[in-house]
């Protein structure tokens, strides 16, 4: 259906009108009650975000809801256009727990309890032969599918990506502009491949400006001091991950899609490519081998300050933040 949303922005929150499309009925509507809440305002579970009312409204052609809610500005993270991140979690430590946490009252990340365990052994790698089990590499691929079924009706576009990538526009400021161009570029696409490029965990840059002092003690490692991408060998397969119009896909795997409507468009490197830090790679290459891509620089003034902001919220930071 048609959504079309109009927001009023005030100093600390964001007032969303949103109008829907419904099916027509295939036959006559039947009789329930009118209920009216005695809630003016109702919150919206596990978000600080609110809802006020909603009313049938047909004077747009095509359009029957609207919708009239309250988002806390303060609470909308400023992610470059990327509206919800689906986690499907089997288990995490307690410090990504009180993060994860943390996001999902934001509104930004949607948390799906995935307990594959308690009812099959799951392979915990993506190589059959060397991890076995009942299903491959935790359920994997009936997660993707149901992301993307999930995702039906609310999203434009669905990102498939693991949670060491991230898909980067390189001629665009933010994954919007660059759809829209694509989109005018490739009508009839409903699916884009994104080349996978290796960013080894070492080499690394050494700078004293990235890891900020505060950040002292927090798992993980920074992202932004991987600045080293591996050449691609395109005598080999080469893998990518994919950005899609979830109505234009039927059925999909890890790095294509099975059953589709439409075609589907290979986006070139040079436009968009995928920033892929794994924890280990199979071969260790000299720095010399390696090409210097700073593109993530280019987001750090605002990525530093809404990742520490994320972290003190958490309880992560070091005494010293």
């Amino acid at each position: 259906g048609k959504m079309s949303c109009l927001t009023a922005f005030l100093p600390h929150t964001v007032h969303h009108v949103c109008t829907l499309s419904i099916p027509t009925p295939r036959g006559p509507p039947k009789a329930c009650p009118y209920h009216i809440s005695e809630q003016t305002i109702t919150p919206l579970n596990n978000t600080k975000h609110f809802q006020v009312s909603a009313y049938m409204d047909q004077r747009v052609k095509g359009l029957d809801i609207r919708i009239i809610s309250i988002f806390r500005r303060d609470s909308i993270q400023p992610l470059h256009c990327v509206f919800c991140l689906v986690i499907y979690n089997t288990s995490c430590g307690p410090d990504l727990d009180r993060l994860l946490q943390s996001y999902s009252q934001e509104g930004f990340v949607e948390m799906v309890p995935w307990p594959i365990n308690e009812y099959l052994t799951p392979s915990t790698g993506w190589l059959f032969s060397k991890y076995g089990g009942d299903v491959h590499y935790f359920g994997q691929l009936t997660t993707l599918n149901e992301c993307i079924y999930r995702s039906m009706t609310r999203s434009r576009y669905v990102l498939l990506n693991d949670i060491d990538e991230i898909i980067m526009p390189y001629q665009h400021n933010n994954l919007m502009s660059l759809m829209n161009v694509l989109q005018q570029q490739k009508p009839n696409a409903g699916v884009f491949l994104i080349e996978n490029h290796i960013f080894p965990k070492t080499p690394f840059e050494k700078s004293k400006k990235l890891p900020l002092p505060q950040w002292k003690g927090v798992p993980g490692f920074n992202i932004l001091e991987h600045i080293y991408r591996e050449e691609v060998d395109r005598s080999v397969y080469h893998p990518h991950k994919m950005i899609v119009q979830p109505r234009a896909v039927e059925q999909t795997s890890v790095h294509e899609v099975l059953k589709m409507f439409g075609e589907k468009f290979k986006v070139p490197p040079e436009v968009c490519r995928i920033i892929h830090c794994p924890l280990r790679t199979p071969v260790q290459r000299p720095v010399e081998r390696l090409h210097v891509d700073t593109r993530l620089w280019d987001f750090k003034d605002k990525l530093l300050p809404n990742v520490t902001k994320a972290l003190r919220r958490a309880g992560l930071l070091s005494s010293e933040g």
